[in-house]
């Protein structure tokens, strides 16, 4: 199947009728491997196992690449566990806007070679394509269209060298910035044991060619899969399995009946960019240390894909974008990472990420795999088709959907601007109706898919969110401007494979951080040698649990332990630093001053906060009473306890991005920016 994908504007690409990114996203591949064969996962990821005495053939041989301009434009060489060597950087991740793919470049002629040991039934999936872009367009003006790159795969097996794959791509013609050939290819290998396989580019020197994570697997249908999904901005006191009066989450209710539900879960973050670092790194943010949003995650910290991946899952994820860009370097370990699907500026994202999570199910259901979710809904703007604006508005309907921001004033700037009790009722009624579309429109098929498919009791569900919302409960609209309850506590469900913990509701504490370790645990893979601050929640649930845990938060908008304001600042509001310690039902949360340049932006002050917050979570759950003055001692002691937490920060150096547009116009319909 061949197609063209116009850069950025065309997303929505068919191939026989069919969205060409879910096409993509459906076929991603499989996990690293480290021996010269196929593991005991029966994976052998080519990608990662290219070495320098296995390339036959490349103009890079003789003429090594000079500059970044021999690339494919926003693609990087390729970092994570296993990846290995990366000669004259082959190994790539390419960014091609609705999705982000791992691929091995190979500009004609090229010919790499491997020497593995097939099992019986092995399959060699993977995909071919030829780009133009403005690199290509850079040093390769003369090249008209239509030259085309014959694409071969030989087998060598006992002195007989055969073709089991040959397909021609010719190069597009230029369209706008960037347009892409491809080709996808799943095929029955004919031989099995120690074998030659060799992967050859043939054509016109210098076009941009490359083969899409070319992987040979044994089709194995048992073992456990994991599902993680992310719903953005969930309050957990929004869903009926947390008590709450209205029928928001009839499929998620019963779902937590099958599966152990979280009653005091903690998000480490109350915005989105850090919480989801913490979730995939199972690193508190003052050891991952991204704070602003204009940093990303060091490359050297090891993800939740990266250890999976190696250890024989195949890897995708579909989700929002903005904050979960591959800029931010979410892309890390997965084999496709598709960003169109759950952005908050569509109505129906929840469905659409469903939709693209079932074909990618159906594509996988005889391999092992972490799938990976995320929507923004019910992130701002409230807004959900059909009758789900009024399904919670009682008799008076103010209005059927509401950008929060901007009725607010505008960005995030009058988030403190108070509205009569009318507008927030009907506020909160149209957020709870987008949670409930979510509920039905992901939760429910979601889990019926995997039902369909008969992945359902093998398959490790885990639901929660990266933070709350707040609607007015602090003197505040939204999330991001303080640590109280309603933006740390988030709900968290799993489900665990063959009804184990069926039903348990655990009231002791667990942290968003811990999902990652409890997820390799239950997958039986090891995490010896991972640097990380959380804990696998299995022996919390097994009653063997060796100490209580304790939750760390932190939160700042672009500043960071009073450093200077980022990039985006001018166009960006301002949030002093802030942290919180729970023990037990023990809270502190100290704030660091906010100064007169911070304030002045807000169209609307923000609410007098004392630098010292002290509550007792059980006598006190909605934080309406400080006793930092009543208990200093207590306060004294947990303060104590959180600067030497903190102040043991072992992190890496984070990276600094530049937001481009897409990225800047995301930000803008989260509300992020004006």
């Amino acid at each position: 199947m061949k197609n063209v994908i116009p850069q950025r504007k065309a997303r929505i690409s068919q191939v026989n009728g069919r969205p060409l990114v879910l096409i993509l996203f459906a076929l991603s591949f499989v996990p690293a491997c480290r021996a010269p064969r196929v593991s005991e996962n029966d994976v052998f990821r080519f990608t990662d196992r290219l070495e320098p005495r296995g390339i036959l053939l490349s103009p890079f041989l003789s003429a090594p690449p000079l500059s970044p301009l021999s690339y494919p434009a926003d693609s990087e060489p390729l970092a994570g566990r296993g990846v290995g060597d990366n000669p004259f950087g082959l190994k790539r991740n390419l960014d091609l806007g609705p999705v982000s793919l791992d691929i091995l470049f190979a500009p004609p002629d090229s010919e790499y070679v491997y020497d593995v040991k097939l099992p019986p039934q092995a399959r060699l999936e993977f995909g071919v394509g030829l780009i133009r872009d403005s690199n290509f367009e850079a040093g390769h003006l003369a090249i008209p269209a239509g030259e085309k790159v014959d694409f071969l795969v030989h087998l060598e097996s006992g002195g007989r060298r055969t073709v089991v794959f040959n397909k021609t791509l010719r190069l597009p013609s230029r369209d706008e910035v960037r347009t892409v050939r491809f080709s996808q290819e799943n095929l029955a290998l004919p031989a099995a044991g120690r074998v030659r396989l060799s992967f050859t580019t043939k054509g016109k020197k210098n076009l941009f060619a490359f083969w899409f994570n070319p992987t040979l697997y044994k089709p194995r249908p048992e073992g456990i899969n994991v599902v993680l999904v992310s719903i953005d901005t969930l309050r957990a006191d929004h869903l009926g399995c947390y008590g709450y009066a209205r029928e928001t989450s009839p499929h998620l209710d019963a779902m937590a009946a099958e599966s152990t539900l979280f009653l005091n879960a903690y998000a480490p973050s109350p915005w989105t960019l850090p919480s989801h670092v913490s979730l995939f790194t199972g690193l508190e943010p003052h050891n991952h240390q991204v704070y602003s949003s204009d940093e990303r995650m060091s490359p050297s910290l090891e993800t939740l894909a990266d250890v999976l991946r190696q250890n024989g899952y195949f890897c995708g994820a579909v989700t929002g974008s903005g904050f979960l860009s591959p800029r931010y370097g979410f892309a890390k370990g997965f084999d496709t990472y598709s960003e169109s699907e759950g952005q908050s500026s569509l109505p129906d994202s929840a469905a659409r990420v469903e939709q693209a999570a079932a074909e990618w199910l159906v594509r996988h259901v005889d391999k092992r795999f972490f799938l990976f979710l995320h929507t923004y809904q019910p992130h701002s703007p409230y807004d959900s088709p059909g009758s789900y604006g009024t399904m919670f508005q009682g008799e008076r309907t103010l209005w059927p959907k509401i950008d929060l921001n901007d009725y607010l004033g505008g960005g995030k700037l009058g988030i403190y601007n108070e509205l009569p009790d009318e507008e927030r009722q009907s506020i909160i009624a149209l957020y709870d109706g987008v949670v409930r579309y979510v509920d039905d429109a992901l939760i429910a098929p979601l889990a019926d898919k995997l039902k369909s498919l008969g992945l359902y009791d093998r398959t490790l569900l885990v639901v929660t969110s990266d933070h709350g919302e707040e609607f007015y409960d602090h003197g505040g609209w939204g999330h991001g401007q303080s640590l109280y309850e309603e933006l740390l506590r988030v709900p968290l469900l799993i489900k665990f494979p063959g009804g184990r913990f069926r039903g348990h509701r655990e009231t002791r504490v667990a942290r968003l951080m811990d999902i990652m370790p409890t997820i390799l645990d239950v997958a039986g893979v090891p995490a010896s040698g991972l640097n990380i601050d959380a804990r696998t929640l299995r022996p919390l649930l097994s009653g063997k649990e060796d100490k209580p845990r304790i939750v760390v938060a932190e939160s700042c908008w672009h500043l960071k332990n009073g450093c200077p304001p980022s990039s985006d600042a001018a166009s960006s509001p301002r949030q002093p630093y802030q942290s919180t310690l729970v023990v037990g039902p023990e809270k502190l949360i100290l704030t660091r001053p906010a100064r007169p340049e911070d304030i002045e932006p807000y169209f609307h002050p923000p609410p007098a906060t004392a630098p010292v917050e002290l509550y007792d979570l059980a006598a006190d759950p909605l934080e309406r009473t400080n006793l930092a003055q009543a208990k200093a001692a207590l306060a004294q002691r947990l303060w104590r306890q959180l600067n030497d937490i903190v102040g043991k920060a072992s992190g890496p150096a984070v990276e600094r991005i530049v937001l481009d547009e897409r990225l800047i116009e995301q930000l803008r319909a989260l509300g992020y920016i004006r």
